[in-house]
């Protein structure tokens, strides 16, 4: 199927958004497990594998209307790590990190 003109330009940049956010995600993961911060690591795991699942159902409907999906990464907003800067902004780094941390 031929997608009207300016879709897979749209789908390519929703795509771009979710390819930068899987790396941000997945590189905060490692970081946060390197500095023992158990539970955020979990949730950017978490988050990282939810971006995957995004990207191929946008790559899937790319090539269903014949375009080709570009993937290459880009700097883009993420609303997740505004609304943590936020909330450390606000309650303080050291008791940000003190909900955090768990004990194995």
């Amino acid at each position: 199927m031929k997608a009207k003109e300016g879709v897979v330009d749209l789908l390519n940049t929703a795509l771009t958004i979710e390819l930068t956010a899987i790396n941000q995600y997945f590189l905060a993961a490692k970081q946060c497990e390197s500095w023992g911060f158990a539970g955020l690591h979990a949730h950017f795991r978490r988050l990282s594998m939810e971006e995957m699942k995004d990207t191929e159902h946008l790559v899937e409907h790319i090539l269903y209307l014949d375009g080709l999906p570009n993937l290459q990464d880009e700097e883009t907003h993420v609303d997740w790590f505004e609304t943590q800067l936020d909330t450390i902004r606000l309650v303080g780094l050291d008791h940000y990190l003190s909900q955090h941390i768990t004990v194995d």
